[in-house]
């Protein structure tokens, strides 16, 4: 699934880990959607250098909800190559 801010971006699959517990807001509701030792797939965008600038994934807690996710909450394992 698509998050609105993926739109236009050059997205790579990426595998990662939850280094720290990443929070979504569920109306209101402030919600665990990644716990700490998850290991992930998503999408990822890197910038020239190859540092990831940008990342989006589906809750590991929740089926179906996705959204961007703070890269400095992450450690990338593998990422897919062009």
């Amino acid at each position: 699934m698509i998050g609105e801010f993926d739109m236009g971006r050059k997205l790579k699959k990426i595998k990662f880990e939850i280094i720290e517990p990443i929070h979504w807001d569920n109306w209101g509701r402030i919600v665990v959607a990644f716990r700490k030792g998850d290991i992930c797939t998503g999408e990822g965008e890197f910038d020239e250098e190859g540092n990831l600038i940008y990342a989006s994934a589906e809750s590991s807690i929740y089926d179906g909800i996705s959204d961007s996710i703070p890269i400095e909450s992450i450690h990338v394992i593998n990422r897919t190559v062009d």
